[in-house]
């Protein structure tokens, strides 16, 4: 909370206060409980607008080719930091593994080892997910966002050079957070064999890219 704000709000209401006690004194007691309540409805509200940025967390993951124990630890580390939703930039391979984001509202993107798409869509209807296609664009506080597996360089490209906010991707296997004039390019790496088994969590108010190494317990 800004402090001086605070201070300022609370000068206003003892202010407020002495006046309507001075112009009516019989009903100094239900004055001092008015006010009393003015002050705590507005700074609880206060408190509720400093606290609301952590809903606009956004998790991003990627090629977790059916690796479920990652996934469990992901979905995991996603719920406790209230995420809005998840995005998937592809290669989730098998539509069972979709299961294991139950509880999380998760926009997966094709990746290129995602072969039975209607069995996807399936496990992701069941849970409450939604199939974004091999390029979906995501309008988001503001801020435009699209996701790509990226699989095709040149037309990763195109996207990048389209003036979005932040293009999530993935594939390479490899994490990447570079920005390129005002997009920002967001890879959170891959869970396969000898990968960096990481996470993003993309606070989109701040700007702020957050990578997460899963450990295993």
């Amino acid at each position: 909370m800004n402090i001086c704000l605070y201070v300022y709000n609370s000068v206003v209401v003892l202010l407020l206060s002495g006046f309507l006690i001075s112009l009516n004194p019989a009903n100094k007691s239900f004055i001092k409980m008015f006010l009393f309540s003015l002050f705590v409805q507005c700074h609880v509200a206060r408190y509720s607008s400093v606290l609301a940025w952590v809903d606009n967390l956004i998790g991003v993951i990627s090629d977790t080719h059916d690796n479920v124990e990652n996934v469990l630890l992901a979905v995991k580390i996603f719920i406790k930091n209230n995420v809005e939703f998840v995005v998937h930039c592809g290669d989730v391979v098998s539509p069972a593994t979709v299961r294991f984001f139950r509880g999380l509202h998760v926009k997966l993107i094709k990746g290129n080892c995602d072969g039975d798409l209607e069995q996807l869509k399936v496990a992701l209807d069941e849970i409450g997910g939604e199939f974004l296609g091999e390029v979906g664009e995501i309008d988001y506080d503001g801020k435009r966002i699209i996701a790509y597996h990226g699989k095709d360089k040149g037309k990763l490209d195109q996207i990048i050079s389209g003036g979005y906010d932040y293009v999530l991707t993935g594939h390479t296997h490899k994490t990447k957070d570079e920005r390129i004039g005002k997009t920002r390019i967001i890879n959170p790496g891959a869970h396969y064999y000898n990968c960096e088994n990481k996470i993003v969590l993309l606070d989109v108010d701040n700007d702020k890219v957050e990578f997460i190494e899963l450990k295993k317990s």
